[in-house]
């Protein structure tokens, strides 16, 4: 995703961080899932994605409680490609849909507030869907809604 958005991404996840990617002052958490996983299996893999809601945050060595969602947009990366073929890689940011969604409009699909997972089939009835070249302007369609 940071490679998607250009320079301007800063990745602040690596250190437990309460969201991901930092892109022109919008906070972005990340999911992925892919279709082909390394393990032998014989069907894609469904899309579902972890959303557990943090219990609080670090900030810098300093842990802050307070149960909230803190990214601005949440960006969910399905690789749908699967099978025998030579062409799967997951590397490549082209072979990846993107689905974008403001974090108040995932709280409202939610079935419940403290829902630790969803569906990509659920996030579709309001994301906006893009690919790796367009990723920039449904982050900043999202934030803008």
């Amino acid at each position: 995703v940071a490679s998607c958005l250009g320079d301007e991404a800063q990745i602040k996840g690596g250190d437990w961080g309460a969201w991901d990617i930092t892109w022109r002052g919008i906070k972005i958490e990340c999911k992925q899932s892919a279709a082909q996983q390394s393990w032998a299996h014989k069907a894609a893999s469904k899309p579902r994605y972890g959303i557990r809601m943090p219990k609080g945050r670090f900030e810098g060595d300093q842990w802050l409680e307070g149960a909230k969602r803190f990214a601005d947009v949440y960006v969910f990366g399905r690789h749908p490609l699967f099978g025998e073929r030579d062409d799967i890689n997951h590397w490549d940011e082209t072979q990846w849909e993107f689905f974008v969604i403001a974090t108040s409009e995932l709280e409202a699909l939610l079935y419940q507030p403290n829902q630790k997972t969803i569906t990509l089939s659920r996030i579709k009835h309001t994301a906006v869907a893009t690919d790796s070249g367009e990723l920039n302007a449904a982050v900043l369609r999202c934030v803008e809604r």
